[in-house]
């Protein structure tokens, strides 16, 4: 930023589930960095020539993971080829790439579609927040495209926010399931075998969440309460069936 007045650096001291984008009017795209990740030299300038030679509305690339613990760094996604689709196209093949833009983060945005978009139902939410928001702004998109490349670091570490218990955190859980299915009905794709896809992704969150509650610094009462509601639930119950023969 100090060398290239185009680029427009702002950092915020404390976490924020949304971008305020006020602060960007004056600027085309804009990206997402969190505090403790880093990017590739070439972050910038190979996604955005990526968004501007196909004429797309996001572009994405795909991430390595560093896992602080064991001191590895290694693919977390990442494609043999690029790929760029349309709504339609993306929720025909969901399953094979929804983790690619289900972040804020390793992404070129539009500030004008962003500004544009209705983020209702995604905010405050524990967990999932960020993918449920990128949903949001890829209804509003015609094409976007996922680069070949694996140009975003994301550092894993035991006190990130992903990893601590949050009491809101199944309710999130549930928001999650509900807007994918939303989705995918919107391009009435959500036939039997991306339905029972989601079952499992809605039940590998919840075994996320009750791992979270198991090691939470809350008294026993708290966690079977907690148990209970989660084992009651109505989702709880769809998630647990097969309807695949």
């Amino acid at each position: 930023a100090a060398q290239y007045p185009w680029v427009k650096l702002i950092r915020y001291e404390k976490n924020r589930k949304t971008i305020d984008c006020t602060e960007y009017l004056n600027t085309p795209y804009f990206t997402v960095l969190d505090s403790d990740d880093w990017w590739e030299p070439d972050y910038l300038e190979r996604l955005i020539s990526f968004l501007e030679r196909n004429d797309l509305d996001l572009a994405v690339t795909g991430t390595k993971q560093y896992i602080q613990k064991q001191d590895v760094n290694q693919v977390m996604r990442k494609l043999a080829q690029p790929v760029v689709l349309t709504q339609r196209q993306f929720a025909q093949n969901y399953p094979q790439l929804w983790t690619f833009p289900s972040t804020a983060w390793a992404s070129i945005q539009k500030t004008s579609i962003y500004k544009g978009t209705d983020f209702t139902g995604t905010l405050g939410l524990a967990y999932g927040g960020d993918t449920l928001q990128m949903l949001q702004y890829i209804k509003q998109c015609s094409h976007f495209g996922i680069d070949n490349s694996a140009l975003y670091h994301y550092h894993i570490h035991p006190k990130s926010v992903t990893y601590q218990y949050n009491p809101r955190r199944f309710d999130a859980n549930i928001a999650y399931y509900g807007k994918i299915k939303e989705f995918l009905e919107l391009h009435q794709t959500f036939d039997p075998p991306k339905q029972e896809w989601l079952k499992r992704v809605h039940l590998s969150s919840m075994a996320a969440t009750l791992g979270l509650l198991r090691d939470a610094q809350v008294t026993a009462e708290e966690k079977l309460t907690e148990c209970a509601r989660i084992v009651e639930h109505p989702l709880t119950a769809v998630a647990l069936t097969n309807d695949c023969e």
